[in-house]
C-alpha cells in the first residue's frame, strides 16, 4: 500500500483537488504525516489542482451561461407571443 501511495499519491491529490478538494487534501496531509509523501509537494500539487479546477469550472460556467441567457430570452419572446395571441388577461394553469 505504501508503494501505491508513493507512486500515485501526487496524481491522486491533483485529480482529487481538481474535482473536489478538501477531503482529498486531508487524505494527502495524512499521507504526508506518515511519511509517504512530501508535505510541501502535497500543498503545491493541491494548490495547482484546486486553481485549475476552479478556472475550468468558471470558464465552462461562463460559456454555458451565455447559452442559458439566450434560451431564457427566446422563451420570454415566445411567452409574450403566446400571451398576445391567447389574450393578456388569461392565466395559464
Amino acid at each position: 500500500m505504501e508503494e501505491l501511495i508513493a507512486d500515485f499519491g501526487y496524481i491522486a491529490i491533483f485529480i482529487g483537488t481538481f474535482l473536489e478538494g478538501e477531503l482529498v487534501l486531508a487524505l494527502g496531509g495524512v499521507a504526508a504525516a506518515h511519511g509517504y509523501l512530501s508535505f510541501i509537494v502535497v500543498v503545491c500539487v493541491a494548490i495547482t489542482g484546486g486553481f485549475l479546477g476552479d478556472q475550468t469550472a468558471s470558464g465552462s460556467a461562463g460559456a454555458t451561461g451565455r447559452g442559458c441567457s439566450r434560451a431564457i430570452q427566446i422563451w420570454r419572446q415566445r411567452r409574450r407571443a403566446c400571451r398576445t395571441c391567447c389574450g393578456a388577461g388569461t392565466r395559464w394553469r
